[in-house]
């Protein structure tokens, strides 16, 4: 799936079977704001430098969050290409 727009992720948050969410941003980033939607949104921080620097590992901690499985998953990041980046790691996996 390609970018999505605030609107559009509450849109889905907002659903029937809302999608889990992938915080990428640094955790002073992540501590000043927080995706929300109109239920409780299930976010795990895992930031775009983790990813970097311990590929592996990261990938694992999103896997195992999930449950082994990928599924519905937005990732989410300030501005989008550290995102980006992360989606196209998780692809790969």
């Amino acid at each position: 799936m390609g970018e999505l727009t605030a609107a559009d992720l509450y849109q889905r948050l907002a659903g029937t079977a809302p999608p889990r969410v992938l915080d990428v941003r640094n955790a002073q980033e992540f501590a000043r704001w927080r995706v929300e939607g109109p239920h409780p949104v299930d976010v795990l921080n895992v930031p775009y430098f983790e990813f970097v620097e311990r590929e592996e590992a990261s990938v694992r901690k999103v896997t195992d969050w999930l449950g082994g499985r990928l599924g519905d998953l937005v990732v989410v990041c300030a501005e989008g290409g550290s995102s980006a980046y992360v989606t196209e790691i998780l692809r790969g996996q």
